[in-house]
């Protein structure tokens, strides 16, 4: 359905002629490039086509070198809003133009580029005004995107010929025919020329407009199928863990092996469990912040009553993780974390530091009275954790415990 027209087909032209930077400043996709490559040629075979005519006609050179210069500035300066917007992706916003700077420039350069190309056709070819209908088609398709409009190409060729530009430049044409300043053959030559401009226009807006309407009915379409999976996903996740944790509690209490002062601790594992869960959930959907990974393990340790003497900074908890290095993260606080609470630590230390390398350091440090630390128990957490990452972890004694430190390699910093 088309729709409503703001203000007059006058205000429609305006904007179109602004071009579709002056309404956006979204990045360009692929139908945007497609349009800007059509209109760029529509452009490349006007201006070619008038230059080469400047340049074979017996014009003295000074005039021709006018004449082009002219003729390029003219293309440049309809071209330059699309330029600006496809280099950088956000339009000409960093030009600071606005939307009556572009408005002037694109009627300058549409002066000047349609004035010196029709003055070279002498006896004007029709034929040849398609090159500017396929420029004028994209531009226009790309602006009323850009606009919020939705217009079919009825509606498009409809709107034209009932605007005041078309109304205003039919009865000047008129006009000069009949007091005979312009040859009446001649004024219906260009008439005709222009139609088959408008004709050009409205086919390549017609095929831009089929083509964004497939990305977009693509793009809705793979955006429905990863909502349905990732709410299918989610529902064999309250199935399989939530509701299978809940019925194992559940069977655990009936069946007497956890008394009423159990039940509290049974339900602080299971919180921690699906916590654990939801953030293997975050760390598979992509990046993760230190903090997100840090804050299961250290809820859970406050949750036994140990003292949290030291955490990383507000800064260096916002660092960002993804990948390997978020799940080697995990992996060492995991760890590292299971065994102080294993060895009755009062407190934990938690301490993070990113070195010059890029790399982040990690310290946990506990009070549980330390071990000996060369003689790690094969097949335990922290001697696989030693095999999983060799010569990046380091175990000390200390004089109230033990310190585990970790080396991780990163590839992202704090944001």
């Amino acid at each position: 359905m088309d729709s409503p027209r703001a203000g007059s087909n006058l205000d429609i032209a305006l904007a179109l002629t602004a071009g579709p930077s002056a309404w956006t400043s979204d990045p360009p996709g692929a139908v945007d490039w497609a349009a800007a490559l059509t209109a760029a040629t529509g452009l490349t075979i006007v201006t070619a086509d008038a230059g080469f005519r400047y340049v074979t006609r017996p014009f003295p050179w000074p005039g021709r070198g006018i004449a082009l210069f002219a003729l390029v500035a003219g293309a440049v300066l309809v071209a330059l809003p699309e330029i600006m917007r496809l280099r950088d992706g956000t339009g000409p916003n960093r030009l600071r133009l606005g939307y009556r700077q572009l408005l002037a420039i694109r009627i300058v350069g549409t002066v000047l580029l349609v004035g010196l190309w029709s003055g070279v056709h002498r006896g004007i070819d029709v034929f040849l005004g398609w090159p500017l209908g396929v420029t004028a088609g994209a531009d226009a398709f790309l602006t009323l995107r850009a606009l919020g409009f939705t217009m079919t190409p009825v509606a498009f060729w409809r709107t034209f010929l009932t605007s005041e530009v078309h109304l205003g430049a039919l009865a000047a044409l008129l006009g000069l025919a009949v007091t005979r300043i312009v040859d009446p053959l001649e004024a219906f030559q260009l008439l005709v020329a222009a139609h088959v401009a408008l004709a050009a226009a409205v086919g390549t807006f017609a095929l831009l407009s089929r083509a964004d309407q497939a990305e977009r009915a693509g793009n809705e379409a793979a955006a429905a199928q990863t909502t349905r999976m990732m709410r299918r996903r989610l529902a064999h996740w309250l199935h399989d863990d939530v509701c299978a944790a809940i019925g194992v509690l559940r069977m655990r209490i009936q069946a007497g092996s956890i008394d009423a002062a159990g039940i509290p601790r049974a339900l602080e594992e299971l919180d921690h469990d699906l916590r654990l869960r939801q953030l293997d959930e975050v760390m598979e959907a992509g990046s993760v912040q230190l903090a997100e990974i840090l804050q299961p393990f250290v809820r859970k340790a406050q949750a036994l009553g140990i003292d949290i003497v030291e955490t990383p900074s507000f800064d260096t908890a916002r660092y960002t993780l993804s990948g390997d290095a978020a799940w080697r993260f995990r992996r060492v606080i995991s760890v590292a974390v299971s065994n102080a609470i294993n060895a009755g630590t009062p407190w934990l230390a938690i301490r993070a530091m990113q070195d010059r390398a890029g790399s982040l350091m990690l310290e946990v440090e506990d009070g549980a009275g330390g071990f000996a630390t060369d003689q790690l128990p094969l097949g335990r957490g922290l001697h696989m954790l030693f095999e999983e990452m060799a010569g990046q972890v380091t175990l000390e004694s200390t004089q109230a415990g033990t310190l585990v430190r970790a080396r991780v390699d990163c590839s992202e910093g704090p944001r």
